[in-house]
């Protein structure tokens, strides 16, 4: 499924709470999987596609401070199952809600990265807007591409080995609460 997120822009907002990434699915703080319930969206009876799931990520810091040449601050990265996520309610299956699980993963794939680098760089007076831009830019570009070869091999999961691959790729990178 082609551009199966919306980049909701990396919004600035005043405070943080913890320098960890947080996933929010309809208004809820979780690590849960998702269910047939979560796609609340009106479907696109248009699409050949059974089911659409769109992610938005977003930052927000808790001021920062010069200290010598560097800036110090905290950074904290949501993930968000967008609302305009969707399902035709005829064409819902396990498989292919497994499948849209995938596409959000790779949004939580994103969101981990996004943090790590946040919290790995040092960021300079003189550039660090620049810099965030570009590890904003380089990090969503390279999902962006997982989320279209996701797709593509995996024949929007018809081709269910390469599913599996995939599953299995995504459960041995994502730490899931029971």
């Amino acid at each position: 499924m082609l551009f199966k997120y919306v980049l909701a822009g990396f919004l600035l907002f005043g405070s943080m709470r913890t320098s960890a990434q947080r996933i929010i699915i309809n208004g809820e703080e979780t690590s849960r999987l998702l269910r047939w319930d979560d796609f609340r969206g009106s479907p696109d009876h248009g699409s050949p596609y059974f089911a659409f799931t769109y992610w938005n990520t977003s930052y927000k810091y808790d001021g920062f401070v010069f200290k010598g040449d560097t800036v110090k601050w905290k950074v904290q990265i949501t993930l968000d199952l967008g609302q305009n996520s969707w399902k035709k309610k005829d064409k819902v299956t396990d498989s292919l809600l497994k499948h849209e699980q995938g596409h959000f993963d790779v949004g939580i794939l994103c969101a981990m990265e996004l943090q790590e680098k946040f919290n790995k760089t040092v960021f300079l007076k003189n550039d660090y807007q620049a810099k965030l831009s570009a590890i904003i830019k380089e990090t969503v570009d390279k999902y962006k591409k997982m989320d279209l070869l996701y797709d593509d091999e995996t024949n929007h999961y018809a081709n269910r080995e390469q599913q599996w691959k995939w599953d299995a790729f995504f459960d041995s990178k994502i730490k899931r609460a029971n």
